[in-house]
């Protein structure tokens, strides 16, 4: 197991290079200004981006990971990379499995040949992988080692079980072909991701549609059939989830946390907070 070090990348380099080791690595990175060529490796790598956004290209398509994602690229997909400028520094980290086609019993085929991206905030394994670099970032560099290594271990079983609950999205869609079950799934995840990103007003399914790049009718179907609730219902989860969060910090009103987080006054959000909760929402200033 080994750990980088945070990495400046400058115009121009054009990569580096890293002893996996057995086990596997954890690598952090601030990256600045970078183009470069991602080599093709036996392995699986994760890429997670917690601020800015970073751009990858591999076989003809490109990849946006924004900040709140990771990329899952499965071995041997070589390509190029870059950062979105205006955005600055994309902070991140990468995580490397080099045990070969480990994962293949719980995936879809699909999943496991072309790149994906999807939303950290959807799923534990993302949690998992947000707040272990949350902790790396700030940890001291005799810390990093076993933290690195604790996310690692996690990896050994959370990544066949994630790509399994993936795997199980996709065969909600009813598509015959792979290739149409996974294009649903990376415009479905942009959708997501873009519900979780935006917390502070309603998204009309007209607006998400056209960031994911569907038809509303087809996002509207796919998305109930892959999550079981529409795009409304579930931001609304979201929304109230975070206000809950608010809530039991009591620094701020009812009124003030309803409306920042998109409910037309505290009589709606109390209704909404109660259905989700089975409480009021001034039961979380006891919590």
């Amino acid at each position: 197991m080994t750990i980088g070090p945070y990495l400046e990348f400058d115009a121009g380099e054009a990569g580096v290079n890293y002893d996996i080791g057995a086990t596997g690595a954890v690598e952090m990175s601030i990256v600045s200004d970078c183009d470069a060529e991602s080599i093709p490796r036996p392995m699986t790598v994760l890429k997670y981006v917690a601020e800015g956004a970073e751009i990858y290209s591999y076989g003809g398509r490109t990849y946006r990971v924004p900040a709140n994602s990771f990329l899952v690229l499965p071995e041997g997909n070589c390509g190029s990379a870059t950062i979105d400028r205006t955005l600055g520094p994309a902070v991140g980290m990468c995580i490397f499995l080099p045990r070969q086609g480990q994962f293949c019993g719980a995936a879809d085929p699909a999943l496991i040949e072309a790149p994906v991206v999807f939303p950290a905030r959807s799923s534990r394994l993302g949690g998992v992988i947000a707040s272990t670099h949350r902790r790396i970032f700030s940890a001291s560099a005799i810390e990093r080692p076993a933290l690195s290594r604790n996310l690692l271990d996690y990896l050994d079983y959370g990544m066949e079980a994630f790509l399994g609950e993936a795997t199980a999205l996709m065969d909600q869609f009813d598509s015959v072909k792979r290739a149409t079950r996974l294009e649903h799934l990376r415009r479905l995840n942009i959708a997501r991701h873009y519900l979780h990103e935006i917390t502070d007003r309603i998204v009309d399914l007209a607006e998400l549609a056209r960031w994911s790049g569907m038809s509303r009718f087809q996002l509207a179907r796919l998305f109930t059939q892959a999550f079981g609730e529409p795009p409304a219902t579930y931001h609304r989860s979201i929304r109230l989830d975070a206000a809950r969060v608010r809530m039991r910090e009591g620094a701020e009103t009812c009124a003030e946390i309803a409306h920042s987080h998109g409910f037309a006054d505290s009589a709606h959000f109390s209704r909404a907070y109660k259905t989700r909760f089975g409480e009021s929402p001034s039961a979380a200033r006891l919590q």
